[in-house]
């Protein structure tokens, strides 16, 4: 598979691109709300959407994960 399509695979799942690009598996909830913003984004929601989430359980991981997934999908549009 060349590059083009691994990255146009990869960038369908938000879960499968961080796994792939920096090694972290997300834990169930992270990707639970990486979806949610990922589709409010994409889709033009416009939601406000706050994560709570426990001390040390990795909201930063989190965030990291997603702009680098939203950074990335985004990269070719000019804004």
């Amino acid at each position: 598979m060349d590059l083009t399509k691994t990255l146009t695979a990869l960038l369908k799942n938000p879960a499968q691109f961080t796994e792939h690009c920096s090694g972290t598996k997300l834990r169930r909830y992270q990707e639970q709300v990486i979806r949610a913003i990922v589709e409010s984004v994409t889709c033009r929601h416009g939601d406000t959407i706050v994560v709570m989430f426990p001390r040390q359980s990795g909201k930063n991981e989190c965030q990291a994960q997603l702009e680098a997934y939203l950074m990335t999908l985004f990269s070719q549009i000019n804004g």
